[in-house]
């Protein structure tokens, strides 16, 4: 008689087969984790993302909002009156005196002569670049105040009578306030809140 094949005791396909169902438990187990790991970088990265355009988008409202402050030319002028100044002018410098005729006679005694006195009443309008440059004059009047009585205090009568030292004053003064406004930052240019100085009275007595 021809012997009868042997079958495998099924204890031998019982561990294989717990051999493939762990591998593909495992695969499943690190498939899920890679897909969770890609879903956490895609939020991280997209929450970056829009953070990083929230800030664009700011500093964008921002300057379209600063732009649109600006006073444009067919808006009316912004003007910021200053009160008024009555300040004591320098005196002017002696003028020197003449030759005499014969310089072999003896000179003549020193003479003194009292130095004239003038002082100045100014009132001073300021025109503004935009509204919001009024509140920053009001929060600096009195660094303003000092600075300007000061320089109105270092000129002389002869200096300011004419058109070209109004002028020149003028430009000094709005220079003056500009730089207490908005201090100068090196390699940076800025706007100045103040365009122009006006006098509304100017009177040297």
């Amino acid at each position: 008689m021809a012997k009868e094949k042997e079958t495998p005791p099924a204890t031998e396909a019982k561990p294989k087969n717990r051999m493939k169902l762990l591998v593909i438990l495992l695969s499943v187990v690190l498939l899920l984790i890679a897909l969770g790991a890609g879903v956490v970088f895609f939020l991280i990265s997209g929450n970056h993302a829009n953070s990083d355009d929230d800030a664009e988008d700011e500093a964008v409202a921002q300057d379209e909002k600063k732009s649109a402050s600006k006073r444009n030319s067919s808006a009316p002028p912004i003007f910021s009156e200053l009160d008024d100044f009555t300040v004591n002018l320098m005196p002017e410098a002696p003028a020197p005196r003449a030759a005499q005729d014969d310089p072999t006679a003896p000179a003549a005694p020193m003479e003194f002569y009292p130095a004239d006195e003038h002082f100045l009443q100014v009132k001073i309008t300021l025109e503004l670049d935009t509204p919001e440059a009024d509140a920053l004059i009001k929060a600096q009047m009195p660094r303003i105040r000092n600075n300007v009585s000061a320089l109105l205090a270092n000129k002389t009568a002869s200096a300011l009578k004419p058109k070209a030292g109004k002028e020149a004053l003028a430009a000094e003064i709005m220079r003056e306030i500009n730089a207490i406004l908005v201090p100068p930052v090196k390699g940076k240019r800025q706007e100045d809140p103040v365009v122009s100085v006006l006098f509304t009275s100017f009177i040297i007595q």
